[in-house]
């Protein structure tokens, strides 16, 4: 025989007790797959770009609220990271749940004369609070949240908000 015929025997032995397939890690575990929302920072702030210029996006502050209004999350963000939402609430039916984001972004001028003692960064954590400043651009998501899925938003295009 060949030395190399010897090695493979180890491996043809131990495919044919465990077999070829692999289990999932969550089945090792215990573990659910986490759901997810992105919105992609590179795509809401492609036309306007990331910075401190005027025209430039500094932070956005995504709201995420659930077509029927049962619950409502928002962060703030620095231009270039996307906003990830992870963990949310499921489905009624364990299916698809319907979800809407509001984006509110800001140059930097704007940013900094609104975020006076932090009030700003403190008022990201509370949707209803973050939604009464006054963004540079606004812009809406909506996606589609399978359960045990990472889903990425479909957002208009930023535009400054309407008076």
């Amino acid at each position: 025989m060949r030395p190399h015929t010897f090695s493979l025997i180890p491996t043809i032995a131990a495919v044919a007790v465990f077999g070829c397939a692999s289990p999932s890690t969550s089945s090792i575990l215990g573990l659910t797959p986490a759901s997810g929302v992105l919105v992609s920072a590179a795509s809401l702030t492609a036309e306007y770009g990331c910075g401190i210029g005027d025209k430039n996006v500094y932070k956005y502050a995504a709201i995420l609220s659930s077509s029927d209004g049962t619950f409502k999350v928002s962060q703030l963000y620095d231009c270039y990271a996307d906003a990830n939402f992870v963990n949310i609430q499921e489905a009624p039916d364990g299916g698809t749940l319907k979800l809407a984001i509001q984006i509110i972004a800001f140059n930097k001028a704007s940013y900094d004369v609104q975020n006076i003692d932090e009030k700003l960064q403190k008022a990201a954590e509370i949707p209803d609070t973050i939604s009464q400043a006054k963004p540079t651009y606004t812009s809406t998501c909506e996606v589609s949240q399978p359960q045990g899925v990472q889903s990425t938003a479909v957002c208009t295009r930023l535009q400054p908000p309407k008076p």
